[in-house]
């Protein structure tokens, strides 16, 4: 029962939110930055060697060329080993990377590199993440920024934009250390190689570089340069001695960027052929299938008269756009209940994928469960600090205690006393660590310094939750924990969750609260609550891309101007990043995101792949729309329990002939070059499956109903003719026969002529063919109509989702 306070509360937030989206504009998602990573195809990978005192390094992009926003690896082999601290603190022996600009045929100078946004970090000195060059090892090399004797003022290595701005400061205004994309320490093993996962920024995420953009009609070329790091300082003199001995030098000053390692990258065009100005024809739906529209967009535009545009809203808001009088082209995981009329076409089969991005960290305990010196800890052990844990499984029950806070860590301010005793976070879970032994190494135990006890979930109502509580369900130690029975530890579930109706198609969280922090300034009155601390994934590709930076989005840090408010935290530093979250498969592969393992109906653990995929597929059935329904208990027991097959749905009736024509090319282009794997704009991105030959066929068949569609002809209404209404004329009587010559014999009838006024009041009457046909009115650009309905329909859909979050516990009943 919510209290009266906590009602109001609720109404004030919802009609704010209701009247910033009536005059929001609706977004449409780029034709470029939001594609992709590789899928598979002809390879752009590059290969360069080292330079200077590095010449034994090979470095390898594995995707250089049509590249979006999206994660690469880069690897190195030949390169010295890290020599680090017990501890380890990087002394030296790394690598640092970063994008770079440069003019079109030109190779990038380090004022074109986006460098110094990581001012601190744990590993190296004072200048090791920075621009500066003044120190105290002075570069007998550097001849541009340099002090007169006597000068004190420091110097930094400016940083020239793409548009022309030239900075001369450590700070920069395109970038910092939330929007970065370098890396200031990557560690090299014992063998010699190297692997970094590293964020491509187009002009978009990095204004600065403007890569993929045309700046004053010239689009500028763009780099990643890797900056290897040894032993050595700047003046010669060696490092690494002991632990207060390391490298501390800028890579930017000139005698490091002398060995400047630089691969030339080649970015998809920001805008591409779907220019501004052009009709459009709108389309909507499920996340699902951003990142495959967002690689068709640009061969699709470019083929037409007309762009597509895309916008991602909940499955209710798509629903309320199907069935307005604007239906658009929405895309749907399952048939409308109660809409006739809908063609549904196959386009893309993929899956719901758990995600995680946790990098080993030094042991604290040995195996007995005591504290331990790291110089006491096996160096097989240690020599995998740092790296990325790839291995992670999870079972229904485990999936069911991180949705519902029973974790102290997903507690943030202590509302929830039942959980006192259960585990921290779910790395300290009996449970969890019997099935992933990497999270404990031989017995050490790693406690990690970014917990691991929550997930990055989206906030919309969703099929695709509902499904997921489906999963949960279908296994008996789930239920029995959501019904309140404690697992073979002792843990129990979050007494805030008891009596949640489940299944249900959203996230809610039950358990809030808030606090003003002890590190808040004096009359600091502000609140820091739940869902500042632990918000929500905008969409899976966000959730998979704060996977990838290490990036919370959590709001905690108390900022005291005219207004006393929360800043955005700082990212979790290389190295020591734990983070899990619900996200697609597709966006997973383009973030380059580890994908958890989930057990199936048959006890195996699968992650999503184009043969378990597939094999779910096949073990699916459909409803009485020919749509296949996913199936969390598939019978094959390589099937991976959470893959959906996505339908284009439409109603050709009440689309305009523009909308059939690009509609049913849409889908004929989906079900052919739309189905090829590949990294280039119209290919299927990675973490899809192609489409059976059924499900093609299906799509075809589709296309030709959208393309072929007649109106049918109204049923003729017969003319009818009134009959008019006799007026009777009585015949005067004959007179009598006095002049024979001239009479006229009277027969006795009365005779009957039809009434000029009779006739005219009752006229034949023929139905109007043409009324019935303009009942719907045409727009006059099918785009228009289309978002009209859209932004009503998200309207609704998000105070729908309000409501959802808020009252999750109206008319509960016990789970499973």
């Amino acid at each position: 029962m919510l209290s009266a306070s906590t009602t109001r509360r609720a109404q004030r937030a919802l009609v704010a939110l209701l009247a910033l989206v009536a005059v929001a504009p609706l977004s449409v998602v780029s034709t470029t930055n939001d594609a992709s990573a590789s899928g598979g195809g002809a390879t752009s990978s590059v290969t360069v060697p080292g330079t200077g005192a590095f010449t034994s390094i090979q470095l390898t992009v594995d995707q250089t060329e049509d590249l979006v926003n999206q994660t690469v690896k880069v690897s190195w082999t030949g390169a010295p080993a890290s020599k680090a601290t017990a501890s380890g603190v990087v002394l030296g022996n790394f690598m640092q990377l970063m994008q770079c600009w440069a003019a079109p045929g030109k190779q990038p100078t380090r004022e074109q590199c986006q460098f110094g946004g990581f001012v601190s970090v744990s590993n190296g000195g004072q200048n090791v993440a920075s621009r500066q060059i003044t120190q105290s090892d002075v570069d007998p090399n550097e001849k541009v920024y340099v002090r007169a004797p006597g000068d004190l003022t420091l110097k930094y290595v400016a940083f020239n934009g793409v548009d022309g701005t030239v900075e001369n400061s450590q700070r920069s205004q395109f970038f910092d250390g939330s929007t970065t994309n370098e890396v200031p320490v990557a560690r090299t093993a014992t063998d010699g190689t190297g692997s970094q996962l590293f964020e491509m920024q187009t002009g978009l995420e990095a204004p600065g570089l403007g890569c993929g953009q045309t700046i004053s009609s010239t689009t500028p070329d763009c780099f990643l340069v890797a900056v290897p790091r040894g032993l050595t300082e700047v003046t010669g003199r060696t490092v690494g001695e002991n632990v207060s001995d390391y490298l501390n030098s800028s890579p930017l000053s000139q005698s490091n960027w002398d060995n400047a390692i630089k691969v030339k990258l080649s970015f998809r065009s920001v805008g591409g052929a779907c220019s501004f100005g052009r009709p459009e024809t709108a389309t909507t739906g499920s996340d699902f299938v951003t990142e495959a529209i967002t690689s068709w967009q640009p061969v699709l535009c470019g083929g037409g008269p007309r762009n597509f545009g895309f916008t991602s809203v909940p499955d209710e808001t798509t629903a309320s756009i199907l069935r307005s009088d604007s239906p658009g082209m929405g895309f749907v995981t399952q048939s409308v209940p109660g809409l006739a009329g809908v063609v549904y076409a196959p386009v893309t089969v993929s899956g719901m994928a758990f995600a995680a991005n946790v990098e080993r960290q030094v042991p604290l305990k040995d195996p007995t469960g005591k504290a331990v010196s790291p110089d006491k800890i096996p160096a097989d052990i240690m020599a995998k600090v740092g790296t990325r844990i790839e291995d992670i499984k999870l079972t229904p029950r485990l999936l069911a205690k991180l949705l519902t806070q029973s974790y102290r860590f997903d507690n943030p301010f202590g509302t929830a006393a039942n959980i006192a005793n259960n585990p921290f976070d779910i790395s300290r879970d009996p449970e969890f660590l019997a099935l992933n032994p990497d999270f404990k190494p031989g017995g050490y135990t790693v406690f990690l310094n970014n917990s691991f006890g929550r997930m990055f979930v989206t906030a919309g109502l969703s099929q695709n939750a509902e499904l997921i509580w489906d999963y949960v369900l279908s296994d008996a130690d789930a239920r029995s924990f959501l019904a309140g029975k404690a697992d073979a530890g002792g843990m129990v579930l979050n007494q805030k969750y008891k009596g949640l109706t489940l299944p249900t198609n959203s996230f809610p969280r039950a358990d809030l609260g808030c606090t003003i922090p002890s590190n808040a300034p004096p009359l600091f009155d502000l609140p820091n609550c739940t869902l500042d601390v632990y918000p929500f994934a905008n969409s899976f590709a966000s959730a998979a891309r704060q996977l990838s930076r290490g990036d919370t989005n959590r709001r905690d840090v108390p900022k005291q101007a005219l207004v006393n408010s929360y800043g955005l935290a700082a990212n979790q530093q290389l190295g020591e990043r734990s983070l899990l979250g619900l996200t697609d498969s597709a966006s997973a592969q383009r973030y380059n995101q580890v994908v958890i393992k989930l057990r199936n109906n048959s006890g195996n653990f699968v992650a999503p792949s184009t043969t378990s995929m597939g094999a779910a597929v096949g073990s699916m059935v459909k409803d009485a729309n020919g749509v296949l329904l996913p199936n969390v208990t598939p019978t094959s027991k390589d099937a991976y329990p959470l893959t959906i097959v996505t339908y284009a749905a439409t109603v050709p009736g009440r689309l305009t002939a523009n909308e059939r024509a690009d509609y049913a090319r849409l889908l004929t282009f989906a079900a052919s070059q739309g189905q090829v794997p590949g990294t280039s704009a119209g290919n299927l991105p990675n973490g899809y499956v192609p489409l059976p030959s059924q499900l093609v066929a299906q799509t075809n068949v589709a296309a030709a109903k959208i393309t072929n569609y007649v109106a049918p002809k109204p049923k003729p209404t017969p003319t009818v003719t009134a009959t008019p209404t006799p007026t009777l004329t009585a015949t005067p009587q004959a007179p009598a026969p006095s002049d024979t010559s001239s009479s006229v014999p009277s027969t006795g009838t009365p005779q009957t002529t039809p009434s000029p006024s009779a006739a005219s009041a009752a006229p034949t009457t023929t139905p109007s063919t043409t009324a019935v046909a303009q009942t719907r009115p045409t727009p006059p650009d099918p785009v228009t109509a289309t978002r009209v309905a859209v932004g009503a329909a998200l309207i609704l859909g998000i105070a729908a989702l309000l409501l959802r979050v808020v009252l999750p516990w109206v008319a509960p009943r016990p789970p499973g």
